[in-house]
């Protein structure tokens, strides 16, 4: 996806247009596959058991197919967060005056050490607190995998 980030400049500008269209097409790939896996998944012991006893099209849905694909969509938002924030920094390092990608690409132009590693140490710190937040979410929709 960063290969189409000039295409977006380009098409979109350099603001934060181009971005955000560079972050959902690094994002879309892994948490489709992710998705398609999860519903591929589903138990269809499970759907047919629902069916008997009368459930419709809606209660299979919320009642079978979303708890069945929870998990693994999670999962893919777990994958396409780490794979979006790496882009994320990249593109500030291509195309961009701010963020931290930005400073921490200034900084080493200057030799700035100091600020290298501590904007490092940011995106680690602020990559685990996303991921932490993502499996919170996690334990919060599918408690039945933590129980």
């Amino acid at each position: 996806p960063l290969a189409l980030y000039t295409l977006l400049v380009m098409w979109l500008g350099i603001g934060d247009t181009s971005k955000i269209a560079l972050l959902f097409l690094a994002a879309l790939p892994p948490l489709s596959i992710s998705a398609m896996q999860a519903a591929r998944s589903i138990d269809l012991g499970h759907v047919r058991a629902a069916q008997m006893l009368g459930a419709t099209r809606a209660q299979l849905f919320r009642h079978v197919f979303l708890p069945s694909c929870l998990p693994g969509i999670c999962t893919g938002m777990r994958i396409s967060l780490g794979f979006t924030y790496t882009v994320l920094v990249a593109s500030e390092i291509v195309a961009a005056t701010a963020g931290m990608g930005w400073m921490i690409w200034d900084a080493s132009k200057f030799l700035l050490s100091d600020v290298v590693i501590m904007g490092l140490f940011v995106l680690g710190l602020t990559g685990l607190a996303l991921d932490w937040a993502i499996r919170q979410f996690e334990r919060f929709v599918t408690p039945w995998r933590f129980a």
